[in-house]
């Protein structure tokens, strides 16, 4: 199956690094805004066209395409590469609201095409473990799940330029960057919670720098925290009756 990506950063590179494990796919081309940038990457990583157009791309002959763009350019690309008929693998959040991913869902769904999210947790192998060891602690009355890392952009924020992680246009922050990573395993876990709250402390650009999320389910406390402009050392946690269980890393599982 031949397949294009959308985008040129890092989060690309790993995502073409582990293509080498499913044969089935051709890496064939990348869209980049920026020719130079596009050319550079591509022969980097042994990819034979670059587009600079989303027109020209969604014309290809790429039958499946990656999208690794900001935020909120997931719905507006999903949707041209969907509408022509290619399948799409998008980053997380893989829309920014509901309505954009239950329109897009009809789409794919109308076109028999795969439309799914690249989120780590829920394809990785140690989820049935996780879940498995849930068994072997019995009642569960609180988990605690945080991703806090400080962002490699927030020195640039401070001297006065604007990241896109950081820019509230980009539909960015520490909720959509890195709290996502800690709602998938709440409900994964324990359900669709019966009531939610949640606050956020705010740069001056708009974005949230951190947030911190509450929500009961099946009777248990669960809370959530994300932060971008701090690094968590302490990990995330479930506590059980009978024992807990220690997650150093959400978004690895390690």
């Amino acid at each position: 199956m031949k397949l294009a990506v959308i985008g040129t950063g890092w989060i690309v590179k790993s995502f073409i690094d582990g293509l080498k494990f499913a044969p089935d796919f051709e890496l064939f081309a990348v869209y980049s805004r920026s020719r130079e940038r596009g050319e550079t990457f591509a022969k980097e990583n042994g990819i034979s066209t670059v587009y600079t157009s989303l027109d020209e791309l969604a014309a290809s002959p790429a039958e499946c395409v990656y999208i690794a763009s900001p935020n909120a350019l997931h719905y507006t690309q999903s949707k041209k590469m969907l509408e022509s008929g290619k399948h799409v693998i998008c980053e997380k959040p893989i829309t920014v609201t509901p309505d954009e991913f239950s329109e897009l869902c009809e789409i794919a769904d109308k076109n028999k095409l795969i439309y799914i999210e690249a989120i780590m947790y829920m394809h990785s192998p140690v989820r049935a473990a996780l879940r498995e060891a849930l068994g072997d602690i019995g009642k569960v009355w609180t988990a605690h799940f945080d991703f806090s890392q400080y962002s490699s952009k927030y020195p640039a924020y401070l001297r006065g330029e604007l990241p896109n992680i950081f820019n509230p246009a980009m539909a960015t922050g520490s909720l959509m960057d890195l709290g996502i990573y800690c709602v998938y395993p709440a409900i994964d876990l324990f359900g669709e919670p019966e009531t939610v709250s949640a606050v956020s402390a705010f740069l001056e650009s708009g974005a949230d720098a951190a947030t911190a999320v509450s929500m009961l389910s099946k009777n248990t406390a669960i809370t959530m925290t994300s932060c971008k402009t701090g690094q968590d050392h302490a990990g995330s946690q479930i506590i059980g009756e009978r024992g807990s269980i220690k997650i150093g890393s959400i978004s690895k599982l390690t």
